[in-house]
């Protein structure tokens, strides 16, 4: 017998996380990206894992220009929530 709709296992949303340390370099998904490759990644990974959220961790030496950029390409990958996490050790 197979299992409803109903029944069926939800996938869990899973946050994407984007940091950025102190050098400004920007990390998703374990690796160093590119400031200009952020929203192809970013909707690679939304095609993996659907959310309406990204949370953005920057290093408060992190430059605001980079923070200001990703930030705009996370909405030019269709997202609008951001939650900003600010990271000063």
């Amino acid at each position: 017998i197979k299992p409803k709709a109903a029944q069926a296992k939800q996938q869990k949303k899973a946050n994407i996380f984007i940091a950025i340390n102190e050098r400004g370099e920007i990390w998703m998904d374990k690796r160093m990206v590119d400031i200009e490759r952020v929203r192809a990644n970013l909707e690679r990974l939304l095609a993996e894992q659907p959310t309406d959220i990204v949370i953005l961790q920057g290093d408060v030496k992190a430059e605001h220009g980079v923070m200001v950029e990703v930030m705009d390409q996370v909405k030019a990958a269709g997202i609008d929530r951001i939650s900003i996490a600010a990271k000063d050790d």
